[in-house]
C-alpha cells in the first residue's frame, strides 16, 4: 500500500475550516455481488448481474446513526443534497428507536429517504429488532433494489471495489462465514482501491469500548489486503485514523445525539464531538479526495488517499 497523504495536520477539536465547493460528478452504474447466507440471516437473493462501472470520479458521501424524531437529521440531509451525491454510504442505525418499518417509514423516509435509489446500506445494532432485521429488510428492498438481501456484498464505484459488511451477526473472526467470504474476495480482486464499512468501530476514542472481540480480525486480514480505507460509525462523533497506511474513519454524526470524546490516540488525526455531519469522498481511479462537512455546510477536516 502506498501510504496515504492528507492536507491537514491534526486538527485541534472543535475547530472549522473555510468551506469550498466544487462540481458534480456524473452519476456512476454500480455492479453487485452477494455474500453467502449465514445462520443468522435468511437465505440472500442474488442481485441482477449489471455492467461494468465506468472509470469515472464518484461524489460519495458516508455517515451513520442517522434518522429520528428531531432536525438534526434534516439539516445533515439538506448539506448532502446541495452537494449532489452519486451515492450515500450509510454506516448502520440507520433509524431510532429501532429498526421497524414503522420508524422506516416516520422517520428515515422523510429525510434521508430523499437519497432513495442511490443508498448503498449496512445495518447497525439500533437496525435489528430482537434479532429481526425485517424492517431493514422490507425497506430497502423497495427503496434501494440494488442491494440483495444478503447480510454482506461487495459493488463498484468511482473506480474503487466497496465491500459493505456487518458488525452485529458476530462473524468478524477467522473461520465465520462472513470473515471466509470476504478473504475469498480480497484474494481475487484485482483493482487498485479497495474500501470497506460496517457499524461498529474496532478503535474509538469516544465512549463506546474498543470492538476488539468483534471485528478486530476482521480489520486486519483488510489491512493484510492493502486495502485502501475504512468507515465505521456507531460512536456519535467524527475520528479520523492513520492505522499503518490504512485510512480510518468514524462518521456516527448523521443526525442521532453527539458523544463525547474521551481518550486520546497519538494515531488520532483528526476528531471533533462538536456538531453532526457528513463525509464527502469523491472516489477516482487511484485515490480519493475527503473533505469532512459539519451541518452547516463548514469543512473541518480534508485531505487525500493515494491507492
Amino acid at each position: 500500500m502506498v501510504p496515504w497523504h492528507f492536507s491537514v495536520v491534526f486538527v485541534v477539536l472543535g475547530a472549522v475550516l473555510t468551506a469550498c465547493q466544487s462540481s458534480s460528478a456524473p452519476t456512476p452504474q454500480a455492479t453487485v455481488s452477494h455474500a453467502a447466507t449465514t445462520p443468522s440471516m435468511e437465505p440472500a437473493t442474488p442481485p441482477p448481474s449489471g455492467s461494468t462501472v465506468p472509470a469515472r470520479p464518484s461524489r460519495v458521501f458516508a455517515v451513520g446513526d442517522m434518522a429520528s424524531d428531531n432536525d438534526r437529521d434534516e439539516r445533515v440531509v439538506n448539506m448532502i443534497e446541495s452537494h449532489d451525491p452519486d451515492a450515500l454510504l450509510a454506516l448502520g442505525d440507520l433509524v431510532y428507536p429501532d429498526g421497524t418499518i414503522e420508524n422506516y417509514s416516520a422517520f428515515y423516509a422523510t429525510s434521508y429517504g430523499t437519497f432513495d435509489g442511490i443508498v448503498w446500506p449496512t445495518p447497525g445494532n439500533h437496525d435489528y429488532v430482537e434479532d429481526d432485521l425485517s424492517g431493514y429488510r422490507a425497506y430497502f428492498g423497495t427503496h434501494a433494489p440494488h442491494v440483495p438481501d444478503a447480510p454482506y456484498y461487495e459493488f463498484e464505484l468511482g473506480g474503487w471495489h466497496l465491500f459493505a459488511l456487518n458488525s452485529e451477526i458476530g462473524e468478524g473472526e477467522a473461520g465465520s462465514d462472513q470473515y471466509a467470504w470476504l478473504e475469498e474476495r480480497l484474494e481475487g480482486r484485482d483493482e487498485a482501491c479497495v474500501a470497506a464499512y460496517w457499524h461498529s468501530p474496532v478503535y474509538t476514542i469516544g465512549r463506546k469500548p474498543f470492538d476488539e472481540d468483534g471485528m478486530l480480525e476482521l480489520l486486519e486480514l483488510l489491512m493484510e489486503h492493502d486495502v485502501d480505507l475504512v468507515l465505521t460509525g456507531h460512536d456519535h462523533n467524527y475520528q479520523r485514523w492513520e492505522l499503518d497506511g490504512l485510512a480510518y474513519f468514524v462518521v456516527g454524526t448523521g443526525g442521532r445525539s453527539r458523544y463525547d470524546l474521551e481518550r486520546t490516540d497519538d494515531r488520532v488525526m483528526a476528531a471533533t464531538d462538536d456538531e453532526n455531519g457528513a463525509l464527502e469522498l469523491v472516489l477516482e481511479p487511484g485515490g480519493a479526495a475527503f473533505r469532512y462537512f459539519t451541518m452547516r455546510d463548514e469543512i473541518f477536516d480534508r485531505g487525500s488517499i493515494t491507492c
